[in-house]
Parts: structure tokens; sequence; C-alpha cells
């Protein structure tokens, strides 16, 4: 079933966030999957085989190797058929055409999409600018679209924190933490202090006076008012950011905590309590506040990337007229296909196991980001580190075994998080 609504070539439209968002979970950061639908016939029914031989016929002699022969199929099955570039037909065994959305938009956007990657420098390839594809459940977005996103608003400011992206980004904090740190990593950003993801532990509040202030209704003002009250009652006057989450999600499981929006409304009702004098708010001084810039050799393939965005998600017909241009360009050059499907197989995270001591580094990592978290959850923020959610579930089992990690469940979801230290 496509996960985009009616659409037809013969009369576009600018595109919803949910189309794009369908061309970058599909085809937008994977060289072999935009090339395989670039190669597609309107009109014309594909099978396994020859699904397989949309990616392997065009590369000539020598072709670059995909992996198993049934990954283009995978491919199709699992990303780009569910995004509704593609329709299935069932006869006497699967089959699969371009669809109206396919033809019309898919095929221009990676006209544009490979000869940006074409163009970039030996070895940087679209997943090395905009990461894996994966949608996470129940977010509506991708990664790629999130690092959009958070491009957006660096390109516009010169200088941006990650209270500023935080602020104005509707994702979890932890989210943009990773993207950062993998954008650094790509050599794509800076920024002027490494001790950012510290910044909820740094952050403390003291109770100026008795509190006594109380909501009802069962409201989230209530919660935090209750959490609060309870500190005092245990004769706590001074928290930590993370300790006033822990304790709101134990005494208010109703409250959802772990979601971004929910934990934003929490924290927004605690800077009011700040700036009514109920609460004192302590900052290390010592960390310094990160400010996130674009590297200047980077700042055109960003500015690009956007432009393609931008430029898709209009719907101009020039655009589209020039994307398919591109693509015929890019498809007539068997040497560049077997280039540009190369930097997609060796930036699949998938050949690079890890092992259970990397695996636990990365995971306790992601815990002290988002301080609790599904294994989906977890599993959406590693999937760049190439670690699979099983792996990850068997890695949490050892974790737990050790007493390193605990785990509850509030609402039907299996939460995560560190085990507090009695040192």
């Amino acid at each position: 079933m496509s996960v985009v609504k009616t659409y037809s070539h013969e009369n576009p439209q600018p595109l919803t966030d949910e189309n794009l968002n369908s061309l970058y979970a599909s085809v937008g950061n994977h060289e072999g999957k935009a090339v395989l639908l670039g190669n597609m016939q309107s009109g014309t029914d594909y099978t396994l085989t020859s699904l397989h031989d949309l990616v392997m016929s065009p590369q000539g002699s020598n072709p670059v190797s995909v992996g198993a022969n049934t990954n283009p199929y995978r491919w199709v099955r699992h990303s780009i058929q569910p995004n509704g570039l593609l329709v299935e037909e069932h006869q006497e065994h699967r089959k699969y055409q371009l669809s109206d959305f396919g033809y019309g938009e898919g095929q221009p956007f990676v006209g544009h999409q490979l000869e940006l990657s074409a163009n970039l420098p030996e070895g940087v390839g679209l997943r090395a600018l905009l990461g894996m594809t994966k949608t996470r459940n129940g977010k509506g977005t991708t990664p790629p679209i999130d690092r959009l996103n958070i491009y957006k608003i660096v390109v516009q400011q010169s200088q941006s924190s990650l209270n500023d992206l935080d602020d104005k980004l509707e994702i979890p904090r932890g989210t943009i933490v990773n993207n950062l740190k993998w954008m650094e990593d790509n050599g794509l950003i800076e920024y002027n202090s490494i001790n950012f993801k510290t910044q909820d532990e740094i952050t403390n509040y003291e109770v100026v006076n008795d509190f006594n202030l109380y909501a009802n209704g069962g409201s989230m003002r209530e919660a935090v008012f209750g959490t609060i009250i309870a500190f005092q009652q245990d004769g706590i006057k001074s928290f930590s950011k993370l300790e006033f989450i822990g304790a709101l999600d134990r005494m208010y499981p109703d409250k959802e905590i772990a979601h971004a929006k929910s934990r934003k409304s929490a924290l927004r009702i605690i800077r009011e309590l700040v700036e009514e004098d109920h609460l004192k708010q302590e900052v290390d001084q010592t960390v310094v506040r990160p400010e996130i810039m674009l590297i200047p050799d980077k700042r055109k393939v960003i500015e690009d990337i956007l432009e393609i965005a931008d430029g898709v998600k209009n719907g101009h017909q020039d655009f589209r007229d020039e994307g398919r241009a591109k693509l015929e360009a890019v498809l007539a050059n068997k040497e560049a296909i077997r280039y540009l499907i190369e930097k997609a197989m060796k930036a699949s995270p998938e050949a690079n196991s890890k092992s259970l001591m990397e695996r636990t580094r990365e995971i306790e990592d992601c815990l002290m980001n988002t301080g609790m978290a599904t294994i989906s959850e977890i599993s959406d923020q590693l999937a760049e580190k190439g670690i699979t959610k099983s792996a990850i579930r068997e890695t949490l089992s050892q974790l737990r075994s050790k007493g390193r990690v605990v785990s509850q469940t509030a609402h039907g979801e299996h939460l995560w998080t560190l085990a507090i230290s009695d040192a």
C-alpha cells in the first residue's frame, strides 16, 4: 500500500511534505535505487530477474556487484514500492510497474540526485550527505528529511546552537545531537565545543523557596508541580534536568515524557518557573554552548542539496524537465553508472559489522543522550552505525544481565535507560 496520496503527472501540483518524504525515503540517498528507478519504463512489468537486470546491465562489462541477486527486489519490495513510486501487480508472479508518481516526480528527482552524486568528490555519495532512509515508526519523517531541516537552519543562520535547533524542530533532542555528531564526523559542520551533548547534565535547578504551587485536571503542569513537590518531600531542593525528567516519567507515565513534544512541554513549564523566580537555574559556565557552522567548502554542496529539495517540492515543470535530461545523460554513461553504484555499495552500513564492545559504547552513548528510549528509537538513532535492531536487542539483554541498563513498560512500550550507579 502506497504511503503517498493520489498523484497524476498530467496535472502535477507542488508536493506535500509527505510526497517529499517518500522520495527521500525510497531513492533520495541511494545511487543504486536511483539507477534502478531511473531505468524503468512506464507501462512495463518488472519481475525479480528484470529488476536485477535494470541495475546490472546498464553498467556494461565488469559491473559492480550489488550483493545477492535479490537485493534490487528487496529495494523495490521494502522501500521503493511502499513509498508509492511503483505499483505492484499480482498475477502468476509478483510484478511491479512505474507509478504516475514514480514517473512524474521520482525519475526527475533521481536525475538531479545522480548528477549531484557524480559531481561530488570521489568516495563521497548521497548517503554521506543525507544518511540512512529508514522511516521512524510513528514519527512521520526520515533522517534525510531531518537533516534537510537542520541544513536549512544552519545555512540561514551563520551560527546556530543546539538549543536553536531544538526549539525549531519537532524531533527528539537526542536525534538532533546524533545528527550533528554524524555531520561533524562526515566533515560537514564544525562547532566550538564537543561537550554539547551533556547540556542536560550540566543544567541544574534549585527551589528558591518552599514550593507550594498546585494545578489539577491531569495537565502537564500538574505533573511538573507534583514532581517538584515530591522532590521537596524527599528533602531534595536541587536537581538536574535529567533527574527531573526521570522522576516525572516514573510518577506520571501517562505523560509519555519520552516523546519529544511531551518533554518540551514539561521543560517549557520549568523555564516559566525560573522566570517567575520559583526556581533558580544554574549552568556550569565552564562548558561553552556550541555554535554550529557549516564547513566553508561544504556550503555549496549543502546549498545544492537544499535547492534540489525545494525545486522538487515546488513542482515546476522546467525543474522536472531538467531532472529528466540529467537522468538521460547519466544513464547513457556506463562508466558513470558503475561509479555511482559503487558509491552506494561502499556506503552500505551492513558491510561493517560491530563488535560487542562497539555496540555497547554506541548504545550507552545513545541512552546517555536520550535518557530513555525504546529499541526502535535506539535503532533509528544508530542505523548509521550499521547496528541492526536484533543486535541492539541482544546487546541490551546482556547489559541488563550485568546491571548496566534497566527497562520498564509504560503504555505498551518497553523503555530502556542506563542504570543509576550507587557510586
